[in-house]
C-alpha cells in the first residue's frame, strides 16, 4: 500500500504537449472552416432563390409598365388575369392531364384573351372619359374583384397545386440546391422580359409601341392607330402575366387571389425604379427578390411579404427620386 507522503499526478483533460499544435490546427480548425463553408453556400443558396423570384417580380413590372405606358391606365387587374393563366394552366394540366408546357401555353392564351376584352369593353370606354386616370383606376380595381369574385363563384376558393414535372426534380450546382421549377421560372420570365424588349425595338409594331410611349399626339399624327397599339400592348402584356401565373401556380399553389402579392412586388419594383426605366425596373425587381429571400431565411419567413415594403421604404429614405433616376436639382 502506498504511504501518505505519495503523490500521485493529477489528471489533465490537456493532450500532451506533442500533440497540441495537431490539435490546435485539426478537428477544431476543420469544424471552423466546414462551418464557414456552410455560411457561403447557404448565402449562395439564399441569393440563388432570390434571384429566380426576383425574375417574376421584373416580369409582372414589365407587364405594367407596357400596359401603363400605352394605355395610360394604371392596370391593377393584371393581378386577375395573372390567377386566370394560373387557374386555366390547371385545368389543362391536372383535368385534361396534359404536359406543363401545354398549361403555360393554355394560361397565356386565357390571360390574353381576357386583357383584349377587357380593353375593348372597360378601358378603351374608360380612356374617353373627362377624367381617364382616375375612371382607369377606379375601374382596374373593380376590374380586378370582379375577377377574383367570378373564379371564386366557379371554383371556390379552395388552394390548388398546379402539377409539374419540374417541381419535384432538384439541381444540385456546388451545394446549392434548386428546384427545376424555381429555375425555369426565373430563366423563363428573363427569356420573356428579353424577347419584350426585341419586340420593342425590332419590329414595325414595337417601334409604333416605343412611339406611343414617347409621344402619343406625335404617333398620332404620323398615322399610328391608338386604338389598335393599345389593343397589342393589352394582349402581350396580358399573356405574359399568364405565364407568370403558371410559372408560380407549382411553388406557391392556385387560388382567387393568388395575383395579389405579386401584382404588389410589381408596383413596388415600378415605385422603386421609375415609370421609365426598363432596365432600371429589371435590377429593382432583382434587389427586391433577394432582400426578400434574405429576410425570410434569416429572419422570420411570415413577415416575407412585409419585407418587401421595408425595403421600400428604406429604399426612398436613400434615393427619394428612385434607385435608377437621376435627381434635378431645381432652382
Amino acid at each position: 500500500m502506498a504511504s501518505r507522503s505519495t503523490r500521485w499526478p493529477a489528471r489533465s483533460s490537456a493532450p500532451p504537449a506533442g500533440l497540441r499544435p495537431a490539435y490546435r490546427h485539426g478537428a477544431p480548425h476543420r469544424a471552423r472552416v466546414s462551418h464557414r463553408r456552410v455560411d457561403r453556400v447557404t448565402r449562395m443558396q439564399v441569393l440563388a432563390n432570390g434571384l429566380a423570384l426576383g425574375a417574376i417580380y421584373a416580369l409582372v413590372a414589365s407587364c405594367l409598365l407596357l400596359i401603363f405606358g400605352i394605355l395610360e391606365i394604371p392596370d391593377f387587374a393584371l393581378g386577375g388575369r395573372i390567377m386566370v393563366g394560373g387557374y386555366a394552366g390547371y385545368f389543362v394540366a391536372e383535368n385534361l392531364g396534359l404536359h406543363y408546357w401545354f398549361a403555360v401555353i393554355a394560361a397565356a392564351l386565357a390571360a390574353g384573351l381576357l386583357g383584349v376584352v377587357s380593353e375593348l369593353a372597360v378601358y378603351r370606354w374608360l380612356r374617353n372619359t373627362p377624367r381617364p386616370l382616375l375612371s382607369g383606376f377606379i375601374g382596374a380595381l373593380v376590374l380586378l374583384t370582379a375577377t377574383e369574385i367570378t373564379v371564386q363563384l366557379l371554383f371556390t376558393a379552395d388552394f390548388r397545386k398546379l402539377p409539374s414535372p419540374y417541381e419535384s426534380q432538384i439541381l444540385d450546382f456546388a451545394g446549392i440546391r434548386m428546384t427545376e421549377q424555381r429555375l425555369l421560372a426565373g430563366v423563363v420570365a428573363l427569356v420573356l422580359i428579353a424577347a419584350l424588349h426585341a419586340y420593342l425595338r425590332g419590329t414595325r409594331g414595337g417601334r409604333a409601341m416605343r412611339a406611343t410611349l414617347e409621344d402619343r399626339r406625335g404617333a398620332e399624327i404620323v398615322g399610328i392607330s391608338p386604338a389598335k397599339t393599345a389593343l397589342v400592348a393589352m394582349l402581350l402584356g396580358s399573356c405574359m402575366a399568364g405565364v407568370a401565373g403558371a410559372l408560380l401556380g407549382p411553388m406557391y399553389l392556385v387560388y382567387p387571389t393568388m395575383g395579389d402579392a405579386i401584382l404588389i412586388k410589381g408596383l413596388i419594383v415600378i415605385v422603386l425604379a421609375g415609370m421609365r426605366s426598363s432596365l432600371g425596373a429589371i435590377s429593382a425587381a432583382l434587389l427586391l427578390g433577394i432582400a426578400e429571400s434574405f429576410g425570410a431565411s434569416y429572419l422570420s419567413v411570415g413577415f416575407s411579404d412585409a419585407y418587401a415594403f421595408i425595403f421600400l421604404i428604406i429604399a426612398l429614405m436613400v434615393r427619394p427620386n428612385g434607385l435608377f433616376t437621376k435627381s434635378v436639382l431645381v432652382r
